[in-house]
C-alpha cells in the first residue's frame, strides 16, 4: 500500500496509480473505498477501472451496479479476456445463465493456476457463489 500511496502523492491524477490503489484497497477488503477509487481512475479514462470497480461492487453484494460496471468494462475492452470473465461471473451470480456460461469459458484462456481467477459454483442450498479469491484484476490501461 505504501508504494501506491507514494505514486499517488507524486501524481494524484495518474490513472494507473489510482487504479492500483483501488486494487490494493480491494485486496485489503476495503470494498467501499475501492469503488470510489476506481471511479477516480475511470474519470481520466483508465480502461480497466470499470471492470475492477465491478469486482468490488460484486463483493459488496451490489449486483446490479456490478453488472453495469462489468458491462462498461467490457465495452471499453471487448478483446480482454479478464473483462469478459468478470462480466460472466457477475451474470452467473445474477442467474443470467444463458449469458453467463459462454463468457465463463474464457477462464480456460486465462493464466493457468493463476490466483487471478475465481471459480463459480452452486452451493448446497442452490445459490450461486464464487470462490474466495480476489477475482481477475487488470492494471494495464491499454487493451
Amino acid at each position: 500500500m505504501a508504494v501506491a500511496a507514494l505514486g499517488l502523492a507524486r501524481e494524484p491524477d495518474h490513472a494507473e496509480a489510482v487504479n492500483m490503489h483501488g486494487i490494493l484497497l480491494h485486496k485489503d477488503g476495503r470494498f467501499d473505498e475501492a469503488v470510489e477509487v476506481f471511479k477516480q481512475a475511470e474519470a481520466p479514462g483508465h480502461r480497466a477501472a470499470a471492470s475492477n470497480r465491478g469486482n468490488s461492487l460484486l463483493d459488496l453484494g451490489r449486483m446490479n451496479e456490478a453488472l453495469q460496471a462489468q458491462e462498461l468494462g467490457c465495452r471499453a475492452r471487448s478483446r480482454v479476456r479478464g473483462a469478459r470473465y468478470n462480466l460472466a461471473l457477475t451474470r452467473l451470480r445474477l442467474g443470467h445463465w444463458g449469458q453467463g456460461w459462454p463468457g465463463y469459458e474464457t477462464r480456460w484462456a486465462l493464466p493457468r493456476g493463476s490466483s487471478q481467477t475465481r471459480e463459480f459454483f452452486l452451493s448446497h442450498d442452490g445459490t450461486a457463489r464464487l470462490s474466495a479469491d480476489a477475482g481477475f484484476f487488470s492494471t494495464p490501461s491499454r487493451g
